[in-house]
């Protein structure tokens, strides 16, 4: 059975935050560098799979600002397969 982890955006404001959440989700381990590279390692063989990622209400601004942690998250998918789904949904904007 695959398990889902979903980030919600509107209570992730920088990387710091994503961390921290993922080290929940995840259960990853004291020692998790909190970088990129280590979220890579632990994603590819450090979780339980099969996962499915959820990155919800992600805004124009995040996208960009977390572009590098989501080319993470694609390339495990990638990598994985089937077993590691990712779905990033962005928020709607409002109009102007």
């Amino acid at each position: 059975m695959m398990h889902c982890v979903e980030f919600d955006f509107r209570e992730i404001d920088n990387l710091n935050d994503f961390y921290q959440k993922a080290i929940l989700a995840f259960e990853l381990p004291k020692w998790f560098g909190q970088n990129l590279d280590a979220l890579w390692d632990m994603l590819t063989g450090g979780i339980a799979l099969p996962v499915e990622v959820i990155f919800s209400h992600i805004n124009e601004y995040q996208l960009a600002e977390f572009a590098e942690l989501i080319t993470v998250f694609r390339e495990a998918e990638q990598t994985l397969g089937g077993q590691f789904i990712f779905h990033c949904r962005a928020s709607q904007s409002n109009p102007a």
